[in-house]
């Protein structure tokens, strides 16, 4: 019996290393295509305008800040400069460089590139976050004992979604949260687990060390992630006592919140200081207004972001950039089965809170910090659809014709709406 366990634990792990090689060959070939055209055009990814200005300007200047701190370490007299008037975008430089990188772990691999190569410092990380956010998928995967193959197809289904390719090329530090996001929610389900949330808290502490305003998201997208899996731990389905399951799932939301709370103190010390120079900023104040109401966007964006879904629309000022493959919808005709597979309802339920917050303005408003409408947010959309699209390739055997018909339908729609856009 033991040795019968013994080889089930090598097969597991033999099962993540096979996952992982293939995984990055893969990913190596796809790069190959996708930035061909920069390197047949002899082109780099930093984008003409904030690219340039902003975050490239940013990672020199950050590589040459921690390189400063390193020195004077090794000199016997360690000093952090909190205050520089050459930065050129504000004087402090905690709370002025938060949102470029200060605070990112990758960001302090630039310390080993000099200054003449740190264009080639910027394309390597730009890639390299393209990576690891398809490892993280799949490392969630792996935890939630997921199909080989679907969980490989996913995993670049949320690298390669719409939003990742837009905002990773013009704002490569954009991609972080879609890194962390994951691996937030997996630590959320070993809460759920009755375990310790150790990596819920080291992820809650990374993100707010790394940038408050993609934390917030997280955060939000984290506990709409555990209201919906509350649904599969329903006491109907597992023969509860409904009173004895409200008890445990409330010290199970007060553990969780715990651990959160443990996180956010550990990047209280960046994330603190840049909510106090956020709440002075002028861009707290602008408001971006619409033709009808905050329920409702103008009838032409509802028709781009449908075929958005499929084709390649930018719908301007509310980064709202989808683009998934046709075989990501193939879980919908699963989810649709929820009476009779209730393990998959807490997936559709999360589905259509995150497509409410998408379709309404207010939720982009919420979403946003309450400082104008917009959908930087979508990573998490996009973690959402790659983990449907998970679901459908494993129970793709089961999908019957009518499922597939009103998939065509549905994408025929689509195309009709991009070809009108």
């Amino acid at each position: 019996m033991g040795d019968v366990k013994r080889q089930a634990g090598n097969r597991e792990k033999f099962s993540f290393g096979k996952w992982l090689a293939i995984y990055s060959v893969l990913f190596l070939a796809m790069a190959l295509v996708i930035w061909r055209p920069f390197f047949l055009g002899n082109k780099n990814m930093i984008w003409g305008n904030d690219g340039l200005y902003q975050t490239y300007a940013s990672m020199v200047y950050i590589s040459k800040y921690w390189r400063g701190v390193i020195k004077s370490f090794l000199a016997g007299d360690l000093t952090f400069p909190m205050a520089d008037p050459s930065i050129g975008m504000g004087l402090d430089v905690l709370t002025t460089l938060n949102h470029y990188g200060f605070g990112d772990i990758l960001e302090f691999i630039s310390v080993l590139f000099p200054r003449e190569k740190m264009e080639w410092c910027y394309n390597f990380l730009a890639c390299l976050r393209f990576y690891l956010t398809g490892l993280s998928f799949g490392v969630y995967c792996q935890y939630r004992k997921k199909q080989f193959l679907p969980s490989l197809g996913g995993a670049f289904v949320y690298a390669f979604s719409g939003f990742a390719l837009y905002a990773g090329v013009r704002h490569p530090y954009f991609l972080n949260p879609m890194i962390y996001l994951p691996l937030m929610c997996l630590g959320a389900e070993q809460v759920l687990a009755g375990k310790r949330g150790y990596l819920l808290a080291i992820m809650a502490g990374i993100s707010a060390w790394n940038n408050l305003y993609f934390f917030y998201m997280e955060t939000v997208l984290t506990f709409l992630y555990v209201v919906a899996r509350m649904f599969s731990l329903s006491p109907s389905d597992r023969g509860e006592d409904f009173g004895l399951w409200r008890k445990k799932m409330g010290r199970i939301f007060l553990a969780g919140c715990g651990w959160y709370l443990l996180g956010l103190a550990l990047g209280a010390v960046v994330s603190v200081p840049y909510l106090f120079a956020l709440a002075k900023s002028p861009r707290t104040e602008a408001n971006i207004m619409f033709p009808n109401t905050w329920y409702a966007y103008p009838i032409r964006f509802y028709k781009r972001m449908f075929s958005g879904y499929f084709f390649p629309v930018y719908s301007a000022d509310y980064w709202c950039v989808l683009v998934y493959p046709f075989v990501a919808f193939f879980g919908f005709p699963v989810l649709a089965r929820w009476k009779k597979e209730r393990e998959n309802l807490w997936l559709g339920i999360w589905f259509l809170m995150l497509t409410l917050i998408l379709w309404l303005p207010i939720g982009g408003l919420v979403m946003n910090g309450l400082i104008y409408v917009g959908h930087r947010w979508i990573f998490g959309y996009s973690f959402c659809m790659a983990l449907v699209f998970v679901l459908g390739i494993e129970k793709a055997k089961t999908i019957n014709k009518k499922g597939l018909i009103v998939l065509a339908v549905v994408f025929c729609l689509a195309a009709f709406a991009f070809s009108r856009a």
